[in-house]
């Protein structure tokens, strides 16, 4: 990374945040998604967002049909083959908060030439997604 690119990270940083901002608040009061909490006084970078959702991947598949590039917003890395059978990492505990978020989590588009009117069509896509799957 140049020290031209570098110059850039904040204005960068800000619009993600700027756009994650609107997510949050578009997602207001809508039945059906959670999104993860942030620490008092801790920043997030929204390297990407995601929300939570039940049938994360019939909600996944109904939005990539509809043109909406969103993908699994998280992943369980215990259950990954890497970390099984090794002998030198050591699982301790059943991991129920890793699976769960793997199975809940879903990314959704952030990018930096992203707009509010994108957002609306993305939230407005997620929420007839979430009822068509009950």
């Amino acid at each position: 990374v140049g020290l031209g690119q570098l110059n850039h990270i904040d204005s960068l940083l800000s619009k993600r945040i700027n756009l994650a901002n609107n997510y949050i608040s578009l997602f207001k009061n809508v039945e059906g998604v959670a999104m993860p909490q942030i620490l008092k006084n801790g920043q997030h970078s929204y390297q990407t967002f995601s929300v939570f959702v039940e049938n994360r991947d019939e909600i996944m598949s109904s939005m990539r049909a509809k043109g909406i590039e969103v993908q699994i917003g998280t992943y369980s890395l215990h259950k990954h083959k890497a970390f099984k059978n090794n002998p030198l990492i050591e699982i301790k505990g059943n991991m129920t908060n890793s699976s769960w978020c793997y199975e809940h989590a879903l990314a959704l588009p952030l990018y930096n030439d992203l707009t509010e009117d994108l957002q609306h069509v993305i939230v407005e896509e997620l929420m007839t997604s979430i009822k068509s799957a009950h």
